[in-house]
């Protein structure tokens, strides 16, 4: 157990797993979806889950990837895609987003990316703020998990929606 008041050391162990959990439970939300309900607006106020997915990982790939990485972006062109600032909900279906296999492709390179990242760059190591406590780490677990929020509201909308029941945690192994 922590002392009250420090916090426990961030291991790149522990920020992994919930990276991928974070993950697992994106991908469940849409896993009854096909192609057209992941490419729907069903409302003004949000955006097609096909964007959201392709905006998590792209988010994960400016801050960890290439800010923090030091990489080039798999695709330069996408970060204007997925700028949530410049592209207003509505409009968001019709931009060439990555849709079906590529987003899958997409998400999952971004992801692996990540992960290498985090096997050389220790999360609470040297000055910059962004590895402070895990920071950035933080960062995107939390924006993916917001993401999740927002995607369980557009699913309260789509006909015949139903959830996986799987528990996200329970394929780990003890």
């Amino acid at each position: 157990d922590p002392i009250a008041g420090i916090a426990p050391a961030i291991s790149r162990e522990s920020i992994a797993e919930r990276l991928a959990e974070a993950r697992e439970r994106t991908l469940l939300l849409v896993e009854p979806l096909d192609e057209e309900q992941l490419n729907t607006v069903y409302t003004p106020i949000l955006s097609p889950l096909a964007w959201d997915l392709g905006h998590i990982a792209n988010f994960e790939e400016l801050w960890l990837v290439q800010r923090l990485g030091d990489l080039e972006p798999l695709d330069g062109d996408l970060a204007r895609l997925y700028d949530a600032i410049e592209n207003p909900r509505a409009g968001r279906n019709e931009l060439p987003i990555l849709r079906g296999e590529d987003l899958r492709t997409y998400m999952a390179e971004v992801r692996g990316r990540t992960l290498q990242v985090l096997e050389r760059v220790e999360p609470g190591d040297g000055d910059d703020p962004l590895l402070h406590d895990g920071f950035l780490y933080e960062m995107l677990i939390a924006h993916e998990h917001q993401h999740n929020e927002t995607m369980l509201q557009l699913l309260q909308m789509v006909d015949g929606y139903e959830p996986v029941t799987a528990d996200p945690t329970s394929s780990a192994e003890p």
